[in-house]
């Protein structure tokens, strides 16, 4: 629509629609032209106009130098014939008067006027449809190269029309694709903090059942700590009493002995306390007991360390658990 507009535009100046009917004023016409139209081409034009009405003027002047003979030829003849008039009537002198030939000669002058206005006119004529002619040719050329332009115009904002469609669709879906991998990459995430967590709540429900058994463990074993050391201290009263029974049953036995060999010597004294007896450094315990009590120190300690080393790796554990938390819940903060 805009093409047809401007073409119509363009066609429209004719040779009419110049202000004064000159073609030099045709710069000055207020067209509506697109604005891409070179000026190069326009001032071309206005020279080619030039040149041609200087060649119409060099036409023009020598069709007067060509028409000027005649004419001057036209007035020799009138003025020669009314010579001969004169000569031919000079005899008859009442015949002829001075008032005829003068009424003669501005007819002739008038006629000359009349033919050299026609000429002028004809002249004018031919050089206007000349003129009228060469311009609208520049037109027709000038309308021809303006609607090429156009049509060139068109072309290229078509092409890049086109190409911003296709930059826009390209530009859409890398958007989309890229939507889509965002919320791919956040359900993974997602799903990555779910199987985290629940990694961590059962890392921690199994230390928290290992030190569950070994709290049971640590009980067990003073449990039976002290029913061991229970045992072992009435098994030690049983044993001392025992020596304590034997050592008077042995003091007895050598007191009756001695009683009927050394009657005559005299009483003899008491047998010693059995605390007494304790005191001289006389060991009565049989070896294996000791052994046993040892053996059974040596358990208890061993488990008793153990347990203390179970329960110093289940703290330093959990501390690791509780840094490593940290650490993921500090990189998931950051990420965000």
């Amino acid at each position: 629509m805009a093409n047809q507009i401007k073409r119509r535009n363009v066609s429209s100046l004719t040779y009419e629609n110049f202000p004064g009917g000159h073609p030099s004023q045709y710069c000055s016409h207020p067209c509506t032209l697109n604005s891409t139209i070179n000026s190069v081409d326009v001032s071309d034009f206005v020279s080619s106009i030039d040149l041609e009405r200087t060649a119409l003027r060099r036409v023009q002047r020598s069709f007067a130098s060509s028409v000027a003979p005649h004419v001057q030829l036209l007035d020799e003849q009138s003025s020669s014939s009314s010579r001969s008039d004169e000569s031919m009537n000079f005899d008859d002198s009442t015949s002829i008067s001075l008032p005829a030939t003068a009424s003669t000669t501005p007819d002739v002058t008038e006629a000359l006027n009349q033919l050299r206005a026609s000429i002028d006119e004809i002249r004018e004529q031919d050089d206007g449809a000349k003129h009228k002619d060469t311009i609208l040719l520049h037109l027709h050329d000038f309308e021809n190269q303006v609607i090429a332009r156009l049509d060139a115009q068109d072309r290229v904002l078509g092409a890049l029309r086109r190409d911003s469609n296709d930059q826009r669709n390209l530009l859409s879906l890398e958007l989309q694709s890229s939507h889509k991998q965002l919320g791919t990459h956040i359900v993974t995430t997602a799903l990555d903090v779910l199987d985290v967590r629940r990694v961590v709540r059962e890392s921690h429900q199994d230390l928290n059942s290992r030190i569950n058994s070994l709290d049971e463990q640590v009980a067990a074993t003073r449990n039976d700590l002290l029913e061991f050391s229970a045992q072992a201290q009435q098994t030690l009263n049983i044993i001392t009493n025992q020596l304590s029974e034997l050592v008077a049953y042995i003091n007895r036995g050598g007191d009756n002995k001695k009683g009927e060999s050394s009657s005559s010597r005299g009483p003899q004294p008491p047998p010693l306390p059995v605390d007494q007896i304790r005191g001289t450094g006389v060991n009565f315990s049989t070896p294996y007991f000791a052994q046993r009590v040892e053996v059974a120190q040596r358990n208890i300690m061993e488990r008793v360390m153990d347990t203390d080393r179970r329960k110093s790796l289940l703290e330093a554990e959990r501390d690791r658990e509780r840094r490593r938390r940290e650490l993921s819940g500090s990189k998931r903060r950051s990420r965000h």
